[in-house]
């Protein structure tokens, strides 16, 4: 049984301002975080991580790739285009 799940809420409306500025202060650059949601960007598809997962274990071939993931070359090019551990044959 699933029961009804009340979030916890904080009822003060003060600022804490050294909180703020300490983690502010902490918190990477815009550009380091955007750089970071696209490297997470490969590991939210199966296909991608099927590769990846192959390229772990040795250097294929784009054609081993599409075998060992049984996919088509084409969805293999589309997916590795951001990966530099392969070689065409």
């Amino acid at each position: 049984m699933i029961k009804d799940f009340e979030a916890e809420r904080c009822d003060c409306n003060v600022l804490h301002e050294d909180v703020v500025k300490k983690v502010k202060l902490k918190m990477p650059q815009y550009t380091d975080m955007n750089d970071l949601a696209e490297l997470f960007k490969i590991f939210g598809d199966t296909t991608r991580i099927n590769i990846l997962s192959a390229l772990f274990e040795e250097e294929m071939c784009v054609c081993d790739i599409a075998c060992n993931t049984v996919n088509s070359l084409d969805t293999i090019f589309n997916d590795i285009s951001t990966e530099t551990s392969y070689y065409n044959c």
